[in-house]
């Protein structure tokens, strides 16, 4: 039975823990990439949170004179409409027909009650300092705005293009594979030589 050195196996065994680690953190991120991109296509999905947190991309500059801009990244919490306040920053679904299913992130500026214990608000966009055409009912809201992460939606914008896709996601992986691929067979040529060696040595024992 051929026995590897311990300088080969400490060789192998960091190369199997690089591998791993890389090969989850790859999987780890494609499926944050998949979480925050995707894009709801009806209101069911669209109150899918991750522990109760959800992103979303911005695509206008609405909000910008005070809180994020276009290409933004934001972090909006699920939360009891009920709780909402004058103030806070919501994230919706928008039933106006000229961008009717789209998500909206807007300021309450009212909070009405139009019934025991439900709620209706009117909203606005800091920029114009206009209040949104139609009230928000609470069947709308999907969460509060939390916090933003500047420029870091235009990533992910630029991700669901083709050369997106190839530059961020296709090209790295295959030159991860390339690398990892390199490294074993460096490895391998290793465990050739010292096979080929212990060979010889058994070779002039024997002689």
């Amino acid at each position: 039975m051929i026995k590897l050195s311990d300088k080969t196996k400490k060789t192998l065994n960091m190369i199997g823990g690089i591998f791993s680690y890389i090969l989850i953190g790859f999987t780890v991120v494609i499926l944050l990439i998949t979480i925050i991109t995707i894009a709801p296509s009806n209101r069911n999905e669209s109150e899918k949170f991750l522990f109760g947190y959800k992103f979303y991309v911005v695509t206008s500059d609405s909000m910008s004179k005070t809180d994020f801009d276009a290409g933004d990244l934001i972090c909006v919490k699920k939360i009891d409409p009920d709780d909402l306040e004058v103030g806070d920053i919501i994230s919706y679904v928008s039933e106006y027909a000229g961008n009717y299913g789209s998500i909206v992130t807007h300021k309450i500026r009212e909070k009405n009650e139009i019934s025991e214990g439900e709620y209706q608000f009117i909203t606005y966009g800091t920029t114009t300092n206009m209040n949104d055409i139609l009230p928000i009912s609470e069947s709308q809201v999907l969460g509060k705005y939390v916090y933003s992460f500047p420029k870091v939606g235009k990533i992910f914008i630029f991700m669901k293009t083709i050369p997106g896709y190839i530059f961020l996601i296709l090209f790295p992986f295959l030159i991860l594979i390339g690398y990892l691929g390199y490294c074993w067979i460096k490895i391998y040529k290793q465990y050739k030589k010292e096979l080929n060696k212990m060979k010889e040595e058994d070779i002039d024992n024997e002689n």
